[in-house]
């Protein structure tokens, strides 16, 4: 009797399901180890530790801003060669004399160029306001807060100048 006859011959892959079986094991203990060890290296992070403070801050924007659409307020702004000039006006008609106002200009393209503003009004246009010649063209996020009798009042506006 011949050698080669005397083994069984074996369909194939017979031997691959054993090493397959040992593989999905070996890697779902790795996988086990590397999360316990991230699990206990990272550092726990408590929740929102002043989340009722922070709703409160946000309510204060939106009530600000209820305020000043409740009475009409809006912003304009006139450019020209010589000025730059801020408008505040009450229901779209008439300029509105709020005294000083605070002006937060943002430039989502460069925040270098961000400022925050006392601005005070011109003496001979009641409600128009002087905006700094520095101020280059381009978008900016524009935010005025007043004080109104009836309280804080914000004005939001997206300009192109």
């Amino acid at each position: 009797m011949n050698k080669q006859e005397a083994l069984p011959i074996r369909p194939q892959g017979y031997y691959i399901w054993p090493i397959f079986v040992f593989a999905v094991l070996a890697t779902t203990v790795m996988l086990n180890i590397a999360l316990f060890t991230l699990a206990k290296n990272t550092a726990d992070t408590p929740i929102e530790d002043r989340a009722y403070e922070r709703s409160q801050s946000y309510q204060t924007v939106i009530d600000q801003g209820q305020r000043a659409k409740e009475i009409g307020l809006d912003l304009e702004i006139v450019t020209n060669d010589r000025e730059k000039v801020l408008i505040l006006r009450q229901a779209q008609t008439q300029a509105y004399a709020a005294g000083q106002i605070i002006l937060r200009a943002t430039r989502p393209a460069n925040s270098s160029m961000d400022f925050e503003k006392t601005l005070e009004e011109l003496p001979s246009r009641p409600g128009h306001y002087a905006l700094p010649q520095t101020t280059a063209p381009g978008l900016w996020l524009i935010e005025i807060r007043l004080t109104l009798p009836s309280g804080k009042a914000l004005i939001r506006k997206q300009v192109v100048l």
